[in-house]
């Protein structure tokens, strides 16, 4: 006997999956250099990434209610991480040595 596809069951746990990813996305790109980002758009690009992640904000928020976890919580993982990586200027390679 085969297992009846429920799309019921599985499109919630993609649904969150996915949101997830978004968000993990978000702190790969404040906390990581993109080698394939032009250098041009790269500081900007980090500047944005940690701003959604560490300023209040409706999207932020949306975001992880979608992927199923606290807004708050994530938000403080987030700062952490953040405040453990490179600086924007180390990871956008504009820092200069004096």
């Amino acid at each position: 006997m085969s297992a009846e596809y429920r799309d019921d069951l599985t499109l919630p746990a993609a649904m969150t999956n996915m949101w997830s990813q978004v968000l993990l996305q978000a702190v790969r790109d404040a906390t990581t250099r993109n080698p394939s980002a032009p250098s041009s758009s790269l500081r900007r690009e980090i500047e944005s990434a940690r701003n959604y992640l560490t300023k209040p904000n409706a999207d932020f928020n949306e975001v992880c209610y979608l992927a199923g976890l606290d807004p708050q919580a994530v938000r403080q993982r987030a700062i952490k991480l953040i405040a453990a990586a490179p600086s924007i200027d180390q990871l956008a390679g504009t820092e200069t040595v004096h």
